[in-house]
């Protein structure tokens, strides 16, 4: 299980978060959180890398349930969804590349809402896959 996706899960049962987020929207919040600097990296391909690895996209033997386009559109909409609570600025988007970066709002929403030892375990494994 990706760090990102643990921490989300974790977040996900905190009162206070935002109940309008989504687990993706959460996963894609805290691996942006994890890989600010990375701005050469293809953060479409990375999120849906990630994604990739969550039981909820996948069959019981391991296969995706999501086509290759349709985690595209579910990262963009997310994207989507977060700039408009937010949470995101996106500084470009197309079919193959977005990148994006946290506001203050968001960078706020995961200190906030993440003890310092998660945020410690984030910043160290959260880039992983």
């Amino acid at each position: 299980m990706p760090a990102v996706e643990l921490l989300a899960r974790a977040l996900k049962d905190i009162q206070s978060t935002d109940p309008d987020l989504s687990l993706v929207d959460l996963i894609i919040i805290l691996w942006l959180y994890a890989s600010p600097y990375e701005t050469k990296r293809r953060y479409l391909s990375s999120i849906k890398r990630i994604l990739r690895h969550v039981k909820e996209f996948q069959l019981p033997d391991g296969r995706l349930l999501l086509s290759d386009e349709e985690l595209s559109n579910l990262v963009l909409s997310s994207l989507k969804k977060l700039e408009k609570k937010g949470y995101v600025a996106i500084l470009s988007c197309g079919n193959i590349y977005v990148r994006a970066c946290l506001t203050p709002k968001a960078i706020s929403f995961v200190r906030r809402n993440l003890s310092d030892i998660s945020l410690e375990f984030l910043e160290e494994y959260g880039h992983l896959k």
